[in-house]
């Protein structure tokens, strides 16, 4: 018969598993499993051995042979850990008692498979600016920068992406104005600037743009209006401002311009005074007289002239300018007072014809 110990009404075989008891003076002795010894004193009664099924089975300590032994590997899933962590579980389909147990291969199979019924996402394509390479077919541009510092000015890049755009670029205005139409001629510079070709687009009236413009289209991959590209005429010398471009249709119209220097300052100049449509003649010793300088509005001086040019003028009544006169006049974009910039000649007179009564 199986032993069945209780104590108020609480199952002791919870705490030990007895295997025998022995009774003595209403004090019970029982041993366990483990041989110690247990003292007792509460009633005990004997149950069935039918009841000796709700007892927990001993508990056994592992045996140092069994603790260094491997687990086997059995039962283990032979995918690897990681595979098996790699899913996703809907708990109202897990919890469904209908549903077959899944194991972890065969949830990640599920996943993959959902994976595989979901709308794919479009995929962004990247974006290309198509540009046309006749975008600035038929159009032509000087290029200029003076003394500049701007660092995003580059010349030669410039001039690569005008070929690309489909543009001509020339050397000089006599080349251009030979081969491109007014309304498709430019000059590109980084800022206003006091040099030959600037002043040649301001007396020409070809617009003088920023070469951000060209920068612009290239990377929008369209035709930009260029008047928000446009820059200042120049520096006013009289108030030390900064101009902004104004139109000049009749600028020079019908001057005729003495122009007293070397060949060289012929050369540059006399091109400029062409552009801005006045009659520029060159005065040198054969052609100082009263007739030639009798026809002149103006007589701009380079370095230093002759006393006998000086006596003739101031008969006329025909001023003596330095180029700044030139300078000034294109960039206010209306002829200045011939007073502003007289000629200073060496003897002490000056050639203000004002002066000369």
């Amino acid at each position: 018969m199986a032993v069945h110990i209780v104590i108020s009404g609480q199952t002791f075989y919870q705490q030990v598993a007895f295997v025998e008891y022995k009774g003595h003076g209403g004090r019970h002795v029982m041993k366990n499993e483990f041989g110690d010894l247990i003292w007792k004193t509460f009633a005990a009664m004997r149950c069935v051995v039918e009841d000796q099924k709700l007892r927990k089975p001993p508990v056994t300590k592992p045996t140092v042979a069994q603790k260094r032994a491997p687990v086997a590997l059995k039962n283990l899933p032979s995918e690897p850990v990681a595979q098996t962590r790699e899913r996703v579980i809907d708990s109202s389909d897990t919890n469904s008692p209908d549903r077959e147990p899944q194991t972890p291969l065969r949830r990640v199979k599920s996943f993959k498979l959902r994976l595989a019924t979901l709308p794919a996402k479009p995929i962004p394509k990247p974006v290309s600016i198509e540009i046309s390479p006749k975008m600035l077919e038929n159009f032509a541009f000087i290029i200029t920068s003076g003394q500049s510092d701007d660092t995003t000015f580059d010349r030669y890049n410039i001039v690569k992406t005008l070929q690309r755009l489909g543009g001509t670029v020339y050397r000089s205005f006599v080349d251009m104005e030979k081969s491109a139409r007014k309304e498709n001629r430019f000059l590109l510079a980084p800022t206003y600037c006091r040099t030959k070709k600037f002043f040649q687009g301001l007396a020409s009236d070809v617009p003088c743009v920023s070469h951000k413009w060209i920068e612009g289209m290239a990377a929008k991959g369209k035709k930009l209006d260029f008047s928000s590209y446009r820059l200042p005429a120049g520096k006013s010398l009289m108030t030390s401002k900064i101009l902004p471009w104004t139109p000049r249709r009749t600028l020079l119209d019908d001057w005729v311009v003495g122009v007293y220097g070397s060949d060289r300052f012929w050369d540059e100049w006399s091109v400029t005074l062409a552009a801005g449509r006045a009659k520029p003649i060159h005065l040198h010793e054969q052609n100082t007289n009263g007739n030639t300088i009798g026809q002149l509005n103006i007589i701009i001086v380079e370095n230093v002239a002759t006393q006998q040019l000086v006596d003739i003028s101031l008969a006329k009544c025909v001023q003596m300018v330095t180029l700044e006169w030139l300078f000034q006049t294109l960039i206010y974009g209306h002829i200045k007072s011939e007073t502003y910039w007289p000629y200073m000649h060496p003897s002490g007179l000056v050639g203000d014809v004002s002066m000369s009564a």
